[in-house]
Order: structure tokens, then C-alpha cells, then sequence
């Protein structure tokens, strides 16, 4: 009897066994289909779908918690940042030190505007093995979005002192420079990225914005020709033709440059380009003919500024007040510009205008 009874409990021992390895491997099988399909499509582009399948195969098959990395990953890739954190919190419990997760971590906290949250993380991603170019790199955009642009700088500094070849440091740094009109450090930081030969179009073209503010405007023809040949298309790239070419007042290449664009598909481009033409040269009503031509939801603070400044010259001074401050309530920084706009010296000496101006003044002293 006692025989018996070992033998029965023996059978329900392996019986127990066979059905662990059965469910285990039915579990695997389960998570590596999945996972070819999250693959699919990621391929098609369908990263938030991708991301949750990828977390399906991951409850499933637990011990493969590298997949929480890359549901994470593949949730920043959809911009689901806010999906993204509690994935990757999930997984640095399981792997605290990845440099990796930490660094995802940091730029989903900062693209949800959780600032302090990004820097903490990228500094503590400072302390780990591994490759450090990225960690500064990401310490420079946190202080960048909150304005500590200085701090930016040291970051993006020693990500180039680590890494002579990361462009996109140049390229931060070069567009720091750039806002602080210290053009020549940003041309200099320009060329060593693109020097590397990765930099885009709109490298290039900052380029060439910046050898425009010093007055080199061969050079920055030169430099937008470079940029043709990566897009020949680019209305970015004629527009940034056209300026140069007003800068120097050659009216008739900027025509040629206007008759390249499209005036239905480019027409934002076109626009401005000829607004700018028509400022330059002090035509009014084609001012005005332009400024009208935008539609509604273009209609923001350059569309009332401008008609101020055509109505100003029509002599409609009320009109043009009235507008110029309807263009400030949409942009605090038209103040900066209608204070030493010479196309408003028929209205500079009103007392309207001054105090719009006044009223700017008093802010930067209190």
C-alpha cells in the first residue's frame, strides 16, 4: 500500500513538473510572438502600439524585464512621454544602475515639463559606467529650457571635450551664441559641426543668418549653396537667399528668388519674402496688398504690426495704434522692435506711442 501511495505522489510530481515546463515554455512562445508583432509594427511606424504589446509580452514572461526598456523607448518614440516614466521607474528598480533608463527617464520628465525632476536624474545618470557624452548633453538641454543658459553651455562644452566628433553639441552651443548675437563664437561653432558632416539644412542656414549679421553676405551666399545641394527644394533655404539678397538691396535677384516659390504651397514663405522686399524699399501699399493676402490663422503679431506700419504711412495714425497694440498683446516682444522701428517715425513723437515704449521701460527697471 505504501508502494502504491509513493508511486501516486511520484506521478503528481512529474505531472507538476511537465506542466511548469508546458506553461513556461507556452509563456515564451506567447512573449517571442508578441514581440515579432510589436516589431511589425514599430516598422509601420505604430510605436504606441508597438509599446503596448511589448508591455503585453512583458507581463506574460516577467523575467524578461529588458522589456519594460524598450516599451519605454518605444513610448518616447510616439511622444507618450508621460506613458513612458512609471516603465522606465519599473524597470531601474529591477536594473538601478542603467545609464540607459536613466537617461530616457530624464528627457520623459523634461518633455512633460517636470524640469528639476530631468536635471536630478541626469545628474545621478553622471555617476554611472558607460558613455557620458549624452548625460552632459541632456544637462544642457534641462538648463536651456529654464533659461540657466550659462549652465547649458558647460554641459554642451564637456560633451565636446569628451567627444570631439558629437556634432549636436556644436550645434547647441553655436544657437546659444547665436540668441546672445556673439556671431563670430557661433560661426566658428557652425563650421566645426559641419565640418563633421552631419550637420542639416537648418545648420547651414543659421549659418549663413550669422555671416549675414556680420556682414559677410559672399559667404553666406557660398554656405546656402551647400544647403541647396542637401534640399534644392527647400523653401527654408530661398527665403534665407532672399534676406541676403535684400540685405544687399538686390531687388531684382529677390524677384528671381520669389518667382522659385510656390506661391500656393510656399506661400507663408513667399509672403514674408515679399513683405520683407516691400519694407525694404519703403512701398506701402504693396505692403498692404501682402499683409492682407494672409488668411486668418496666420493673422498673430507680425500680421497687426505690419498693418500698423502701413497704416502709419497712409497717415490712418489711430488705426495704426490701435493695431500696434493688438500686435503687443500677442507678442511682448513687438515693443522691442516698434522702439527703434524707423518705418514709425510719422507717430514716434505721439504720446501713444511713448507710452507703449515707456510702458517697456518701466518693466526692465522694476
Amino acid at each position: 500500500m505504501k508502494a502504491n501511495i509513493s508511486f501516486v505522489f511520484s506521478d503528481i510530481f512529474l505531472l507538476d513538473i511537465q506542466t511548469t515546463y508546458v506553461m513556461s515554455a507556452l509563456s515564451k512562445a506567447t512573449s517571442q510572438a508578441l514581440q515579432k508583432c510589436a516589431e511589425r509594427l514599430e516598422k509601420k511606424q505604430r510605436f504606441h502600439l508597438s509599446a503596448k504589446v511589448v508591455q503585453y509580452a512583458y507581463r506574460i514572461k516577467k523575467t524578461e524585464y529588458e522589456l519594460l526598456l524598450k516599451s519605454a523607448s518605444l513610448e518616447i518614440k510616439a511622444k507618450k512621454h508621460s506613458r513612458s516614466i512609471p516603465l522606465l521607474k519599473e524597470y531601474l528598480v529591477l536594473n538601478p544602475n542603467s545609464l540607459k533608463a536613466m537617461l530616457l527617464l530624464g528627457i520623459a520628465y523634461r518633455q512633460v515639463g517636470k524640469y528639476e525632476e530631468a536635471i536630478a536624474i541626469h545628474l545621478k545618470s553622471l555617476e554611472q559606467e558607460g558613455d557620458q557624452v549624452k548625460a552632459h548633453y541632456s544637462l544642457g538641454i534641462d538648463y536651456e529650457r529654464i533659461g540657466k543658459n550659462e549652465t547649458a553651455k558647460r554641459y554642451y562644452t564637456k560633451a565636446i571635450e569628451i567627444d570631439k566628433a558629437f556634432t549636436k553639441g556644436y550645434f547647441r552651443l553655436a544657437n546659444l551664441y547665436m540668441k546672445e548675437e556673439k556671431y563670430d563664437v557661433a560661426v566658428r561653432l557652425y563650421i566645426d559641426g559641419l565640418s563633421l558632416r552631419e550637420g542639416t539644412v537648418n545648420e547651414w542656414i543659421n549659418l549663413a543668418y550669422c555671416y549675414m549679421k556680420i556682414a559677410k553676405y559672399q559667404a553666406a551666399i557660398k554656405v546656402l549653396k551647400e544647403a541647396r545641394k542637401i534640399n534644392p527644394r527647400s523653401a527654408e533655404v530661398l527665403f534665407a537667399f532672399g534676406t541676403c539678397y535684400l540685405k544687399q538691396q538686390q531687388y531684382e535677384k529677390v524677384e528671381e528668388i520669389t518667382e522659385k516659390l510656390d506661391q500656393e504651397k510656399d506661400r507663408e514663405v513667399y509672403l514674408a519674402l515679399k513683405i520683407k522686399m516691400a519694407l525694404d524699399k519703403h512701398q506701402y501699399e504693396e505692403l498692404e496688398e501682402m499683409v492682407e493676402k494672409m488668411r486668418r490663422k496666420e493673422r498673430g503679431a507680425e500680421y497687426w504690426y505690419y498693418k500698423a506700419i502701413y497704416q502709419t504711412n497712409k497717415g490712418e495714425e489711430k488705426k495704426a495704434i490701435k493695431n500696434l497694440k493688438k500686435a503687443i498683446k500677442e507678442n511682448e516682444e513687438v515693443k522691442k522692435e516698434a522702439k527703434k522701428e524707423e518705418h514709425f517715425a510719422r507717430i514716434r513723437e505721439k504720446e501713444e506711442f511713448k507710452e507703449i515704449v515707456r510702458e517697456k521701460e518701466k518693466e526692465e527697471k522694476h
